[in-house]
């Protein structure tokens, strides 16, 4: 079996496109459902005329995916006939323009028909191709498989095998029981799940333990993990907190994720450099025992 990707379809409607070119042609049809998405593609190319209705006319090409047994050519014998493939069984009459004889079976990507799914990299190509670009000019061709890594290093959230384990100690087994607070900030990088646009800045952590210390990279790791996911801010800081929750089990915690959101900047609204933020507060930081939430917020106003 063939599973014939978008790549090899933009590949391909180019050498039809070649093929067909627009002498004597004016218009073209695609054959319901498997000719659709080809004849688009075609008419796209060429410049020729999309039509969903046959009339009698020498002008009209009409466009298929593949010729097989034949019986479906044999329905538009008075017509020139265009498709991807043929098989080398194929009864052909009249003119045909093809691109290659094919003898297995092809399972072409938009039929969708669960014997497998598309990849990143197809999909990619045919957003290109959606927005007026050709994904197979010279700066594009390689950009889906460039993606396709890309994704995979963003969107590392969705992987359980790359959460990582969050490390603890005992809280004084080295002679010194600690009960005051620990900090951490650094910086994140998430996508919005409503544009799929950059949410970035910068994070600011505190927490005071109990029975537990969490290891020292471990905030930053885990921060990083649900990160890499669609994300919103509200929920983001509520996910972290609630992993180092169930871990660490600390006496309280306090999350503050701010940056900004290209969401605003980019689109919509339209407001540039305008920040965000998300504050997540647990235990006795949500009652301000001792003062500590005072002090954390009044450690980072004094950064």
């Amino acid at each position: 079996m063939i599973n014939y990707s978008i790549v090899d379809f933009n590949k391909d409607i180019e050498t039809l496109a070649n093929r067909v070119g627009k002498v004597g042609y004016k218009a073209v049809y695609g054959v319901p459902r498997g000719g659709i998405y080809v004849a688009q593609a075609l008419a796209h190319l060429t410049g020729l005329e999309l039509i969903d209705s046959l009339f009698p006319s020498k002008e009209i090409l009409v466009v298929d995916d593949l010729i097989d047994s034949g019986r479906t050519r044999e329905k538009y014998l008075d017509f020139a006939f265009a498709c991807l493939h043929v098989k080398p069984h194929s009864k052909i009459d009249g003119i045909v323009y093809h691109v290659d004889v094919v003898d297995d079976w092809i399972n072409y990507w938009w039929e969708n028909n669960g014997i497998e799914q598309t990849t990143i990299e197809d999909n990619v190509a045919r957003l290109l191709e959606s927005i007026g670009e050709n994904p197979l000019r010279t700066g594009l061709v390689d950009t889906p498989k460039r993606v396709a890594k890309m994704y995979k290093e963003f969107f590392c959230g969705y992987d359980p095998e790359r959460k990582p384990n969050l490390t603890v100690f005992p809280n004084g087994e080295d002679g010194v029981f600690y009960n005051e607070m620990l900090r951490d900030e650094g910086y994140f990088f998430s996508f919005c799940e409503h544009h799929i646009l950059p949410f970035f800045g910068q994070y600011y952590y505190g927490y005071i333990p109990d029975k537990l210390i969490l290891g020292a990279s471990k905030i930053g790791r885990i921060i990083d993990y649900y990160s890499g996911r669609l994300q919103i801010a509200e929920r983001l800081v509520n996910q972290v907190v609630s992993e180092i929750e169930e871990t660490v089990h600390p006496l309280g915690q306090l999350l503050i994720m701010n940056g900004r959101h290209l969401c605003k900047e980019m689109r919509g609204l339209k407001k540039w450099n305008s920040p965000f933020e998300a504050i997540a507060v647990r235990g006795c930081f949500a009652e301000n025992r001792n003062g500590c939430k005072d002090e954390f917020m009044s450690r980072i106003s004094n950064r």
